[in-house]
């Protein structure tokens, strides 16, 4: 289980089973966060992401992707991430170079879910 506080609100993360089944000792985790921007905040956006990509980077978070919806819900992003382990993302929220950037984040994006994946042990 993993417990982290972002933006004043608790999360409690239930690893699944599928995860003690997996062949590997510590499985690759893997964030998606699914990103609604405020209108016309697409470049402010992608701005921000070349800022925050290198501190996350320290805590050895790697953005796999960034995509940008042609079909669907207008303004929205779907970042990729690759973590060390399922408890990075707390570390990062606590990095004083994150937390300088909280002012710009809330100015771009309007609304954001995160979900925390492993790959399945498939082949």
């Amino acid at each position: 289980m993993v417990i982290f506080h972002q933006d004043e609100r608790l999360f409690d993360i239930r690893l699944s089973p599928v995860l003690a089944e997996a062949k590997e000792e510590k499985p690759m985790v893997y964030l998606q966060a699914s990103i609604k921007l405020k209108a016309g905040k697409l470049e402010d956006f992608v701005s921000m992401l070349n800022k925050l990509t290198p501190v996350l980077a320290k805590r050895g978070m790697k953005l796999l992707g960034s995509y940008a919806n042609v079909v669907g819900r207008l303004n929205t992003v779907v970042d990729l991430w690759e973590l060390p382990d399922a408890n990075a993302l707390q570390a990062a929220l606590s990095d004083p170079e994150l937390q300088k950037l909280a002012p710009l984040v809330s100015e771009i994006i309007e609304d954001e879910t995160q979900v925390l994946l492993t790959k399945l042990p498939i082949g």
